[in-house]
């Protein structure tokens, strides 16, 4: 077994445009190691799209930051958070992660200046610069 999954990031979305009858959505992500399998729920076809999915599959970070669908991936920034938890591996307490689409271009430019600190032996925690204030 792979043991108890580490909480990894955490978000908060206050008013969400997509669920107007909450005033808040939280959304906890866990890293759940495991061996290779097919994903296939237990729910029927008809059950999923009453959930508002319409597929499971695995998909790689490249796929992820590739994609360019109509359907918005969430977290907006999990291809850069992915990136960053493959390097840096699990962070010590869950990392708070944004939700705007403001606040995931200024995580995009946070990343790459923390890269580029890195590179010049400064060095930058992920927990650093993926923790921004909300618009």
């Amino acid at each position: 077994m792979f043991g108890e999954p580490p909480h990894i990031w955490h978000q908060v979305i206050p008013k969400p445009s997509h669920a107007p009858d909450w005033d808040v959505l939280i959304n906890d992500y866990f890293l759940v190691r495991c061996d290779n399998f097919k994903p296939q729920g237990t729910l029927s076809r008809e059950q999923l799209e009453l959930e508002s999915m319409t597929d499971f599959r695995w998909w790689s970070l490249d796929e992820i930051s590739k994609y360019s669908g109509e359907v918005v991936l969430q977290p907006r920034t999990l291809a850069l958070l992915g990136d960053v938890l493959l390097r840096n591996g699990v962070p010590e307490s869950p990392i708070e992660i944004g939700w705007s689409r403001n606040e995931a271009r200024q995580v995009r430019q946070a990343a790459a200046q923390g890269r580029q600190a890195a590179a010049q032996g400064r060095g930058a925690a992920a927990q650093q610069w993926v923790r921004l204030a909300h618009d």
